[in-house]
């Protein structure tokens, strides 16, 4: 069943009013659904050359565009509501509207979104159902954008979903909002569009989840998911080798046995686009499953925060020099040099090190960083040398984190610099001392550099 909105019968102006016609508008027979090549008669007000009120003229269903069709909505009561199927395929008319009034079986009939900018909804997540009994996919579109909301779907034996961008990457946008999907063999593929937005989507049994490809994506947002699955080969989201500048995933609850992950990605940041950070944030996954693969809370450009299993995202560092007794050469007084020694790599996340004692952050954003150094400093001969610590950034010394003490050869004393910097990529710390005394080698026997 097909409706029009008053705009419709607001263009189409006084039929009945112009010479052109013999008859009155209300005379004429009905014509129940207009195609795209229906003559239609308009008044244009702008054009006064045949009267002051404007002139008539001829336009097409078409030519009038979004005007008619934006507004064009559906009723799908029963499946001959919807457009005929051709070899098993139903096309959606582009611009159109689609309301689930009842349960209705496609069998095993799909649906072709590609026409575009089609929406399809039931009015209510728990409302009547649209079931797919075939063993293909549900809903298909190329180049196309498409919306389902409010929606319920059953595809037992198939895929729900499968959409992508062929001839002009991200260009398209498809938004899957507040839907329930009783079950499903996989949730759905997506391919090369601008944008996917899946909001509280809610699928009690599925043997896979969500599979994303392409480099030309925008948006990438999966907010409020729940799915279940008894397969030990499910993954609920898998990024692939996708790359987009902004990926969202939010309040997730995937439950699936040992074996299933929860989200998978490529390693070291692949799937976001340079200068970007994808954010991962409160989200549990139960019943046995691994939590993520390839992706990690240490990858330069992924925030985590608040997700069950997987620890915070924390740019922090730490080296350190235990029982050291290499000498620091010291050849001009008060010149610092850099501390000599092995230094231990404790741990690394944003930042990387090396056994120089070298801290690097690595991370593409910039970072306000406490800075700690503890170390436990003598001078190799005689006593009473003033001896002076400091943090150095990027192989110059940081003047005011200067911190002085007194040592001897057998008085070894603590020597503690504080300091906080903005760290930007590929910026490094080290630790400098200087003796203020003379030129006497100094050893640093023990150490720590902490950056978080």
């Amino acid at each position: 069943m097909r409706f029009f909105s008053r705009t419709l019968l607001a263009a189409l102006l006084l039929v009945g009013c112009s010479g052109a016609f013999a008859a009155k508008l209300t005379d004429q027979p009905t014509l129940t659904i207009p195609v795209a090549s229906d003559i239609l008669h308009v008044v244009d007000v702008s054009d006064t050359t045949s009267d002051p009120a404007g002139t008539s003229k001829q336009a097409t269903l078409a030519n009038l565009g979004s005007l008619f069709l934006a507004n064009t909505s559906v009723l799908v009561n029963v499946l001959t509501d919807l457009p005929a199927p051709v070899t098993g395929v139903i096309t959606l008319a582009a611009n159109t509207n689609y309301t689930l009034g009842d349960d209705v079986s496609l069998g095993t009939n799909r649906i072709d979104a590609s026409a575009g900018n089609i929406s399809w909804t039931s009015d209510n997540i728990f409302g009547p159902t649209l079931t797919y009994t075939g063993t293909g996919t549900m809903f298909t579109g190329v180049d196309a954008t498409f919306k389902i909301f409010n929606a319920r779907v059953d595809a037992p034996t198939g895929k729900v979903f499968d959409f992508s961008d062929v001839v002009s990457p991200g260009s398209n946008i498809v938004n899957i909002i507040d839907v329930q999907i009783d079950s499903c063999v996989s949730i759905g593929d997506f391919d090369g569009l601008a944008g996917l937005v899946m909001s509280t989507v809610n699928v009690p049994s599925t043997n896979d989840g969500v599979a994303m490809a392409g480099s030309n994506w925008l948006v990438q947002s999966f907010i409020k998911l729940g799915f279940f699955s008894s397969s030990a080969t499910f993954t609920g989201i898998d990024l692939g080798t996708s790359v987009s500048p902004n990926i969202e995933i939010a309040n997730l609850f995937f439950s699936a046995p040992a074996g299933a992950i929860g989200v998978s990605g490529a390693a070291n940041s692949a799937n976001v686009a340079t200068g970007s950070i994808a954010t991962f944030r409160d989200s549990s996954f139960v019943s046995g499953m691994t939590e993520i693969s390839g992706i990690s809370p240490n990858d330069i450009r992924w925030a985590f925060s608040l997700n069950g299993g997987i620890p915070d995202t924390q740019p922090d560092a730490m080296v350190s020099l235990n029982n050291n007794v290499t000498e620091t050469a010291i050849t001009v007084q008060s010149t610092a040099v850099k501390v000599a020694g092995t230094w231990v790599v404790e741990r690394t996340s944003l930042f990387t090190a090396d056994t120089t004692g070298r801290v690097t952050y690595i991370a593409e954003r910039p970072l306000t960083s406490p800075v700690d150094i503890v170390t436990t400093i003598s001078s190799v001969s005689g006593s009473n040398k003033d001896i002076e610590v400091f943090l150095a950034l990027n192989g110059t010394v940081i003047a005011n984190s200067g911190k002085t003490n007194r040592v001897s050869q057998n008085d070894p004393k603590e020597i503690t610099v504080i300091w906080q910097l903005t760290l930007n990529q590929n910026d490094f710390l080290e630790v400098f001392a200087a003796n203020d005394t003379d030129t006497v080698n100094l050893v640093v026997s023990d150490a720590i550099l902490r950056a978080r």
